[in-house]
This record gives structure tokens, sequence and C-alpha cells, in this order.
């Protein structure tokens, strides 16, 4: 016997007693709800509470949480229909939909938990030897390079840094710095380079197929692409980066596709699936079967897996994807017009380079009064932002961002509205030592250096004799804001949070 409950446009799949599946379509269609405040009423997000750090962990809507319920009890109702074939099946067709929306081949697309994941099992799992040299931006997120970290103390991988210099005017003043950096260093190129596809902190896009280019015509021999922003945030086409030489893809659901925490994916180029192994091994392993052996990692819970199927179907009831994608560029880019203006600072990169999220300069150089702006908005006013620090000392190698962090920090406290004590065009240095923003939560403490270690073993160009420290002077330091936009947010909300920063920094000073 099949049951079926139909939720929205997508089908719950409820396993009878012999294991079979079935399916069922609801044919009720609704007019697309107006994007804005109107559209809280399908997220679980506490009433009152601004969130404008969608970036980080997401937010599932109501319908995608009750058909992973769905899912949830049918696997507790009969576990052994679910674990021997039922959820699989679910996912073959999951899977099916997930690489067509980023023009990928189903088979070379497999779930993982999410991006960290993903990039682990590249990582950990390849061919690497001592001589070889797995290399990662200034900017990558720290996963990256905690993970190229592991290798290089492990002796199984020299790791190299390239620095990248924000505020950019362009993406080709990013290509042309990756360009310089290969060009300058030889006898130091990378096996395995690691580029955002839209950097964590801050939020830019930059351009991974000129950069694929750039790094294969130097000699890099494979490039994995952290996209754990992209996905259900810009176009993603894996058969256009895999004709420019990508050979890994890897990006997250549950920031921006509407899918539960815990979905996520990592696509890997035929020729090297043999050796690409998740991070768990598990009883049903198929030794270089790369398919199956992603498919089965042990007795976990696959229904955030399943349920990517029910963030599509939430993005087109709403209007979508390309309404859903247009509308928060369009706000994310507004906001930053609207900040810079407001504060007379400036962006970290043009429009071209944004998307869903906006990252501007804060009108203050106090570094105690930006370390304390997050948890002031969430204790009094139940608003949720990312602030973090770059630095234009190019001697540092280490830096600190924060979602919602208490703490003393140095610093002075001028003002730089209007440009006043600002450096004019000069580029600050992104480093990489951050407490990243994703990885914290309102109430954890200010910990400098947090992500890259106290003896990184990683060479980066240009600062080879600086390799543990920081020596920037604090006056140095700017520090920046990163605000997500997102189907739920409006105009207004940025209108809001300016005044609340104006606010507090008046009343600090």
């Amino acid at each position: 016997m099949v049951r079926v409950f139909t939720l929205m446009t997508v089908t719950v799949v409820v396993l009878g007693c012999c294991g079979c599946v079935g399916t069922s379509t609801s044919s009720h269609a609704t007019a697309a709800p107006a994007f804005g405040h109107g559209m809280l009423e399908h997220f679980q997000l506490q009433e009152g509470f601004l969130n404008l750090n969608h970036g980080s962990f997401g937010a599932t809507p109501k319908s995608v949480r009750a058909y992973q319920e769905q899912l949830t009890t049918q696997m507790e109702a009969r576990p052994d229909d679910w674990f021997r074939g039922g959820y699989q099946r679910l996912l073959d067709a999951t899977r099916a939909q997930l690489a067509a929306y980023v023009s990928a081949n189903a088979d070379d697309v497999v779930f993982v938990e999410n991006a960290s994941s993903g990039v682990n099992a590249v990582l950990r799992s390849f061919p690497l030897t001592a001589n070889d040299t797995v290399a990662f931006l200034s900017c990558a997120y720290p996963m990256v390079t905690n993970t190229a970290e592991v290798l290089g103390r492990a002796g199984r991988a020299r790791v190299r840094k390239i620095p990248v210099q924000f505020p950019v005017k362009s993406a080709e003043e990013v290509v042309q710095l990756l360009d310089n950096a290969l060009r300058q260093q030889p006898n130091s190129i990378p096996t395995i380079l690691s580029i955002s596809h839209i950097v964590s902190t801050p939020a830019v896009i930059l351009p991974i197929v000129e950069m694929t280019k750039v790094a294969k015509a130097h000699g890099v021999k494979h490039v994995l692409i952290d996209g754990a922003h992209a996905l259900g945030n810009i176009p993603i086409n894996i058969t256009q980066l895999a004709a420019v030489g990508v050979d890994f893809y890897v990006s997250n659901g549950h920031k921006w596709l509407y899918t539960p925490k815990g979905s996520a994916f990592l696509w890997t180029r035929p020729s090297l699936q043999r050796n690409t192994i998740p991070t768990v091994v598990s009883s049903d392993f198929g030794f270089h079967d790369y398919m199956r052996d992603f498919l089965y990692t042990g007795t976990r819970d696959y229904t955030p897996f399943a349920s990517v199927t029910a963030g599509f179907a939430f993005r087109k009831n709403i209007g979508g994807d390309a309404a859903v994608r247009e509308y928060m560029t369009n706000l994310a880019r507004w906001a930053t017009d609207y900040l810079v203006g407001r504060w007379g600072t400036e962006a970290a990169a043009p429009h071209s380079m944004v998307s869903a999220m906006a990252t501007v300069r804060l009108p203050t150089t106090d570094a105690a009064l930006a370390q304390g702006l997050t948890p002031w908005l969430i204790e009094n006013h139940d608003v949720q932002i990312v602030v973090f620090r770059m630095t234009r000392n190019p001697d540092c190698t280490c830096g600190t961002a924060t979602a919602g962090t208490a703490g003393a920090g140095r610093g002075s406290r001028g003002d730089v509205r209007g440009g006043a004590g600002s450096d004019g065009d000069a580029a600050v240095i992104a480093c990489d030592r951050w407490i990243n923003p994703d990885h914290l939560g309102s109430t954890v403490s200010f910990l400098t250096g947090y992500g890259g270690g106290s003896s990184s073993s990683a060479q980066e160009d240009g600062n080879a004799g600086n390799q543990d420290g920081c020596s920037a002077d604090p006056d140095q330091d700017t520090w920046w804001v990163r605000l997500s936009a997102q189907v739920y947010i409006e105009q207004a909300d940025f209108v809001r949070l300016a005044d609340l920063v104006d606010a507090y920094l008046a009343q600090q000073l």
C-alpha cells in the first residue's frame, strides 16, 4: 500500500509496507505573494526579529520544514524501508532536479551535508604528496584555510596563500592579481587552487571563469570552487565551468535555496571521481564508486537531501527563481548605494560583483565601537548583522569578523564620514584569520585570530617573513558590515539600520 501526501506543488512520498514509492502532484495554484515583509509569514523567524544576516545560516520556509517533517515521520515509521531503498529513490529525482538547475550531469553530482564537508572530501582524499601545493586566496573561508593547514602540518602538501586586496574596482583587477601572483612564483604553482565563487567577507562575487583560465594557463592542475553562497543566489553553470577547467564545485542549499540545514552538493569532474571519497567511509563503501560512496554514509538523517525539491517548489510558488534572485540583488545593490551615501564611506566592490549581500565600510575606525555594534543591535533592537575587520597594513596576517560578538578592542574613535581620515584609494588587505561570521552566534566572545592558528605553515606571497603575528596598527583598521537581502526584507529595513548605527555612534561618542 502506498499513501501520498501532497504539499504545495511538491509530492511528499510515503513508503508502503513493501517499500515501493508513489507520487502525486497537486494542481492547486496560488498567486505569487509580493516580496517584502508580507513574506515573513512563510518563515519561522521570531516576530520582531530583523535578520540582515540570512547569508550565514539561511532561514528554512515553513512549507519546506513541513515537507521534511513528513519524510522524517516516514523514516521513523518504517526505518528499514527508508534506509534500504526508500530515500535513495527520492534522491535520484532530487539529484536530477538539482543537476539540471546548475547545468550539470546528474551522475557527477552528489549530496553532502555542507560546503565544508564537500571541500574536506576533495582535499583530504586527493592523492597529494609533500611536493604538491594546495593554494587558496587570502579571502578564503577559514574552513578552506584550516583544511589546507591540516594537510600542511601532516606533511601531505605545501600550503600557499595568495593575497587579495579590497576594495576592488572591477573583476579584471582580481584576475590580474591572480595572474601576477602565479607569474611571480613559477616554482610554486599549485596542484590544487581553491577559489571562492562568492567571498564570505567581504561578500564579493569573484570572476571564477576568468580566474580558472588564468590558473590553468600557469599550470595549476586542479581548481576547486567553493560556491558556499552561490546556489540560489547567482546562476551556476557547471557545463561552462568544466569547459574552462574547473574540476570540483561545492555549494550549500540552506543559505539561498531555501532548503534545510544539512543540504549541499559536490560536483566532481568524471576523471577525478575515482579518488574523491566522502569524509565518512561507510559499510556500503564501494571503493572508488563515486555515486555509491556518497549515497550512504551511515545511519544519519537524509531528509535534508530529499527536501531540496521542496526548496525549488517554494521558489516557484513565490514567483520563480529569476524573480527571487532579481529582487535580492536589486535590494542589496540599493542598500549598498544608500549606506555608502548615508555614511560617506565606500563599498567593497562595484555592483557587477554584488548579488544578495551588501558590504559597506562603517563610519568609524574605533575597534571597540565596531565590535560593540552587533551585540548592541541584538540586545536593544533585535537586529542581526555581520561586522568584520580588514586592515590597511599589508604585513598583517590576522583579522577578525563577528556576527554578534562582545569584547573590548583597541583603536581610535575617529569618525570617518565623508572620507576624513581615510587612505583614499589605498587597497585593503583581506586577512585570512578572521572570526568568520558563519561560525558565530550572538553570544560568542570576541577572539582575535580564531580560525587561522597561531603558527601557520602557509607560504604567504610577499610576506614570507611574517607568518605568525599581526603587526598592524589598529588605527589602520577598517570596519565593515555585511548585510543580506532576502525576499522578506525591504528598503525600509536598511534605512532603519542606518538610523540605529547613527544613534549608536552618537551615544558612544
